[in-house]
């Protein structure tokens, strides 16, 4: 079964698309293992990037930043946050966890950003969360 990812940016900085992305691409970029390529989603045609690992894995990361970012967000918490962009990553499936060191790269890399909110929908609860409300 594949597996999602939500990441919820709720500072004020100005996410983008391409600096999002670059920061993906810049945790891969001294291993062979990892080839990139912009794509194109075939139903909204809006770019992403793809992440394949030796030739047979793949990690789809999506980048949102339209209102619908905030009432996401605002339905999984209850409440309203200043939430401006969120990336969503899309595993393929991997029944034998050949790629969960990709997997935990990228969870660690995530969980290090200040105030974001990592949300699985496939468990449909919050794994982590880093913004501090006062």
């Amino acid at each position: 079964m594949s597996y999602t990812l939500h990441v919820y940016f709720t500072e004020e900085k100005n996410y983008n698309k391409q600096t999002s992305f670059d920061s993906v691409k810049k945790l891969f970029s001294n291993s062979n293992r990892v080839v990139f390529t912009n794509a194109k989603n075939i139903f909204t045609k809006e770019d992403y990037l793809k992440l394949t690992i030796d030739n047979r894995y793949n990690i789809s990361v999506f980048f949102d930043d339209n209102a619908t970012v905030s009432d996401d967000l605002e339905y999984i918490l209850g409440k309203r946050l200043k939430c401006n962009a969120r990336m969503r990553f899309l595993f393929a499936p991997d029944p034998e966890n050949d790629f969960d060191d990709v997997a935990v790269i990228l969870l660690d890399y995530l969980e290090s950003l200040d105030k974001v909110i990592l949300y699985s929908p496939n468990l449909k609860k919050i794994i982590f969360n880093s913004f501090i409300t006062k």
